[in-house]
């Protein structure tokens, strides 16, 4: 009788499995090699454009597997926004393990920082703390420091027949013809086992060596003034919740004192300290100094383009020399709002080259349950990867996404608040050159500010032109590589001439 009964429950059981894998999606993708999966693809430097294209043919969400460890690559909108935790607050979590290399890169084995961290109450503190540093009002102020910097650049390129600027690690070049050529990254190579590692590690201790200078310059101010709101004011004035602890006390002051140390946490130690400001460091000038890059070149890349960008500076008041305007007035930081155009061909810069195109830079996370994504339902310890490159240049989302198109930013469906032009009509979000949700970029408005003052500094002064060698575009393109964030191998080589 027992054995009657376990039969037909194993057998309901079977049945049951059956049927509910015959009704569940399935979830398509590239046939991999054994053991490897898609290592290989996953190996090249355009990484990004073979993900890209599988989406094309598997669609928005489809699956990859790499030595054996299953993974699903989301580009669909709908989907990246359950991911990301837009609408619900509630995200995939980051697989921490995947960003320890960032972590050494600019702190220590096992320190996470705001970007690498997972969402515990130290990562929220942090966060809640540097928020402010970004106000609409705080980037006011630093705009004339932006266009300071942008200044000096430009008065290094028209003075100087050749000159080389290091600055942030980014070596810059003039000569008769400018060239942006990226410096090694320690994520382009295995640690050790060639010059260009050894070259990058090096690179990687300098960086470090910085941030602790960084720190140390901060110590030495004392207590940051109560109207110091800079990043690291804030970052000095963190308390990591729950690392307090009640010790035996000598007086009810110090017992008082105790208490709140308790309750409140203990200030950020040096070391996470220095992987905070090598976070905001990195993020501050990789992915900025790449997308000027690339929206310079495409600049370059068309004359027209470039002629409609000369007559809204001289339309604003911002570029002299002719006869209803003999002097250009100083940028102020009011008129980057209104440089529609300028800043529509930044926006379709960012969309075709999102430097932070996809992992590792971008969302690498892991289902710790069973996760619904779009209509399937992704299994634990599934890897999920966002592919942001595949979200901006898929004819899915976008009309015509192979060509550079500033004008469909200008288009009446780029009113809507969530300024998504093209051919697709669900509400959900396709344009995110910064991320989404509660872990998108906290530094975004100041990124936007420093981009749009150094373009319009260096377009009031230079007429650009692609250099022939870039091969175009698609030249461009074919050039492109993944590590850290985008970019291009060999750098950018634009020519430039001065207006006056």
């Amino acid at each position: 009788m027992w054995l009657s009964i376990a039969t037909a429950l194993i057998a309901f059981i079977v049945v049951a499995v059956l049927l509910g894998s015959r009704n569940a999606p399935q979830i398509n993708g590239p046939r991999g090699l054994p053991i490897l999966g898609h290592l290989r693809e996953l190996l090249r430097p355009d990484f990004h454009r073979v993900l890209s294209d599988w989406a094309d043919v598997y669609g928005g969400i489809y699956r990859i597997s790499i030595l054996g460890l299953p993974g699903v690559v989301v580009s669909d909108p709908q989907a990246i926004a359950q991911v990301l935790g837009r609408d619900t607050g509630t995200a995939v979590p980051k697989h921490l393990a995947s960003y320890q290399q960032l972590n050494l890169l600019w702190g220590s084995l096992g320190q996470h920082s705001i970007f690498t961290g997972s969402n515990t109450d130290l990562w929220r503190a942090v966060r809640k703390a540097v928020s402010p540093c970004f106000s609409s009002a705080n980037v006011s102020k630093a705009c004339p420091h932006a266009l300071e910097h942008a200044s000096f650049a430009r008065d290094c390129l028209a003075r100087n027949p050749w000159i080389i600027i290091l600055c942030d690690q980014q070596p810059i070049c003039f000569h008769n013809y400018m060239v942006i050529q990226h410096c090694k990254r320690e994520t382009e190579g295995m640690p050790l086992l060639h010059q260009e590692s050894r070259e990058a590690m090096e690179c990687a201790k300098q960086f470090k060596a910085e941030c602790r200078t960084i720190l140390q310059f901060m110590r030495a101010r004392g207590p940051p003034d109560q109207t110091d709101m800079s990043v690291g004011a804030q970052l000095l004035r963190v308390l990591n919740p729950g690392t307090g602890g009640l010790k035996a006390p000598c007086t009810k002051m110090q017992a008082l004192n105790d208490l709140l140390i308790f309750c409140a946490g203990m200030p950020l130690s040096n070391a996470q300290l220095v992987a905070e400001i090598g976070t905001f460091l990195m993020g501050g000038f990789e992915t900025t100094a790449h997308t000027l890059s690339f929206t310079l070149f495409c600049i370059a890349n068309s004359p027209e383009i470039q002629d409609r960008i000369t007559a809204e500076l001289i339309s604003a008041g911002l570029l002299g020399g002719n006869a209803s305007q003999p002097e250009a007035r100083k940028l102020q930081y009011e008129d980057l709002q209104g440089l529609t155009y300028l800043d529509s061909v930044l926006k379709e810069s960012m969309r075709m080259f999102p430097v932070v195109a996809g992992f590792p830079s971008a969302a690498c996370r892991m289902c710790e349950k069973p996760t619904q994504i779009g209509e399937f339902l992704v299994p634990k310890g599934t890897f999920v990867y966002v592919l942001f490159h595949a979200l901006h240049n898929s004819a899915r989302y976008w009309k015509d996404p192979g060509q550079f198109r500033p004008d469909r930013w200008m288009e009446k469906t780029a009113a809507s608040s969530s300024e998504q032009p093209g051919n697709h009509s669900n509400s959900a979000k396709r344009f995110l050159p910064f991320s989404d949700g509660p872990r998108s970029c906290v530094a975004q408005a100041m990124a936007m500010m420093e981009l749009r003052t150094a373009l319009v500094v260096l377009c009031m002064r230079f007429h650009f032109r692609a250099a022939s060698q870039m091969g175009g575009m698609e030249g461009l393109k074919a050039s492109e590589q993944m590590a850290l964030t985008l970019h291009v191998h060999g750098g950018v080589h634009i020519h430039c001439t001065s207006r006056v």
